[in-house]
């Protein structure tokens, strides 16, 4: 995608299929956490900081809530200090 001539297309594909692997696995706390990890990753790609960092806020939430399973205290601060956020 950060790459391709039709960045569009693939970001709307990328997107519809995180909207059903989060539909799907809505039960699942690990399913919800690592689809967030990849839609940060693709924003990072892209360059598109204020994204990523919109994604971590809302992902952030759902593992305080309990929806999302929670990362070790090594891979949230390298994801926020990806983000900027330190």
């Amino acid at each position: 995608m950060s790459s391709g001539a039709d960045n569009s297309k693939w970001a709307d594909k990328f997107k519809r299929t995180l909207i059903r692997l989060r539909s799907f696995g809505k039960t699942n706390p690990a399913a919800i956490s690592n689809s967030f990890r990849i839609e940060i990753q693709q924003y990072l790609a892209r360059d598109h900081l204020g994204e990523a960092i919109k994604s971590w806020k809302q992902w952030n939430r759902l593992i305080k809530s309990g929806h999302a399973s929670a990362l070790s205290s090594a891979q949230k601060h390298t994801l926020k200090k990806r983000l900027g956020l330190l």
